[in-house]
């Protein structure tokens, strides 16, 4: 009996000695990270938040164990040095991360970085004058390890609109707003601040509302990647008012900590085995109830019953559109109209009684998008009308005949009477609003100038007078001929 109870605690302890050998050995893995942050641009308004959203980010990662190479307000030559000096020290690295704040933009499927100097006045300049985002990848993935990529470089772009003029109404079609989508090798995580194609916001405060969410999740203990990433996107729902939903794209093989919860090693096999069964409960929970709660949003958020809101305040009173959810019952409720008092009850009124003031119900204005230049406004329309299948021309930012056709077929098939001489930021906010396709196949207008057929007749050139001739014989006498002629009038 003896025996057997000194093999149950040598395994007991062979077990705990195991599981603090996991935790030690995460701390002393090799981490190496890339941060960037541009802010003060040459050609473009500076922007307020990436240098601070880079340093902060920088610092959080040194407390994590992490060798961090930082670099602020990066012109283009600056910029290659740093990364060849990051690419230097991924040498026998076991996780590898990048981090940038900045401008960025797509052409062609491909997402480029710009350095402070950066000036986009033609195509040539993106070779000259932009980061590649995948000359950092191929630096990261040369070799088998865990790559992290955080991308909060989807921010309104100018440099973007002056590089669609250059390039003019058919090439610009290839420049589309936000980052594109990334495929990964195996091992590679790549996170973005909003969804493929999508602007995120810069934000009022020190960070942006991305790298917020970041800071606030990045140091908690024992969260894997996957959990953090979930209450990131939650926060930033919350701070951005469900416009702005970060993405990311992932082939994670394994788990992996940026803190790593130390365990003690005299806690019994039995509690940690207890609290990490609770632990998968929660988040799974939170994980159904995050699920839950965007896919009711999403099947109401359009809806102009102020009954859809209240009972999503009902299953949800905590949830991320509460808030949203509360200002839209105020704006949908109508405003409650006093009666005209019937002629049997005016002679009432001569006496004189305390009456009760009408309930005046103040309505709160729809969050509304931040406002756009004109040639942005024309381009998001364009694209927009294009993804419901209603515009089969280019987005290059002139509001042409194809153009109003195109924004008169979706007022058909929506049952709207949008104003089509111009783009309006109403227009693009009816069109953004759905997801699928409206039209069923888009019209190619092409505007021609036709001269106006004459008839048939008229197209004849006038008939030639036919001449009429006769033979003249006139008699010589003299030589006793007689000779003829022809005389034609």
């Amino acid at each position: 009996m003896m025996i057997k109870i000194e093999r149950i605690i040598l395994s007991l302890a062979l077990m705990l000695l195991a599981f603090s050998v996991q935790i030690t050995s995460a701390f002393a893995e090799k981490r190496v990270a890339l941060i960037i942050g541009n802010s003060a641009y040459s050609h473009a308004a500076k922007l307020a938040n990436p240098r601070n959203d880079a340093s902060d980010i920088s610092a959080a990662l040194k407390r994590l164990n992490f060798e961090v190479i930082t670099g602020l307000d990066l012109n283009k030559q600056d910029m290659g040095k740093t990364i060849r000096k990051f690419s230097k020290a991924l040498d026998k690295a076991d996780v590898a991360l990048f981090y940038y704040a900045g401008h960025g933009l797509q052409v062609n499927g491909k997402n480029y970085l710009a350095p402070t100097n950066a000036n986009l006045s033609t195509i040539a300049d993106l070779d000259f004058d932009t980061v590649p985002l995948s000359l950092i990848l191929r630096q990261m993935e040369r070799k088998r390890r865990t790559n992290l990529v955080f991308l909060d470089a989807c921010r309104d772009n100018p440099l973007m609109v002056n590089l669609a003029r250059s390039m003019g109404s058919t090439r610009s079609a290839n420049l589309t707003r936000g980052l594109a989508r990334v495929e990964t090798g195996v091992g590679t995580l790549i996170s973005y601040s909003t969804q493929p194609g999508n602007v995120a916001l810069d934000g009022t405060g020190r960070n942006s509302p991305f790298t917020t969410a970041l800071l606030k999740h990045i140091e908690t203990p024992g969260a894997d990647i996957s959990d953090v990433m979930i209450s990131v996107r939650k926060d930033v729902l919350t701070l951005s008012g469900g416009k702005q939903v970060p993405w990311e794209n992932s082939s994670l093989t394994g788990q992996f900590y940026f803190n790593p919860k130390k365990v003690s090693q005299t806690t019994s096999v039995k509690q940690q085995v207890k609290r990490t069964t609770q632990t998968q409960r929660v988040t799974v929970n939170t994980v159904d109830n995050n699920v839950l709660d965007l896919a009711f949003w999403n099947s109401i958020q359009n809806s102009k019953d102020p009954r859809d809101m209240e009972a999503y305040l009902d299953k949800f009173p905590q949830g991320v559109f509460a808030g949203i959810a509360r200002r839209k019952i105020v704006s949908l409720t109508p405003a409650k109209v006093t009666e005209t008092p019937k002629p049997e009850k005016l002679a009432k009124l001569d006496t004189p009684e305390k009456t009760t003031p009408p309930a005046v119900f103040k309505t709160t204005p729809p969050v509304s998008p931040l406002p756009l230049d004109k040639a942005s406004l024309v381009i998001s329309l364009q694209t927009h009308l294009k993804r419901v299948g209603c515009y089969a021309g280019e987005a290059d930012g002139d509001w042409g005949n194809q153009s109003r056709t195109a924004l008169r077929r979706f007022n058909g098939a929506t049952k709207r009477s949008l104003a089509v001489g111009q783009a309006t930021q109403k227009a693009l906010n009816a069109v953004r609003s759905h997801k699928g396709r409206i039209c069923k196949k888009a019209v190619v207008v092409r505007e021609r100038i036709r001269e106006r057929q004459r008839p048939r007749h008229e197209n004849r050139p006038p008939p030639k007078r036919q001449k009429r001739c006769r033979t003249v014989i006139a008699k010589n006498e003299a030589l006793d001929e007689a000779p003829w002629s022809y005389v034609c009038d």
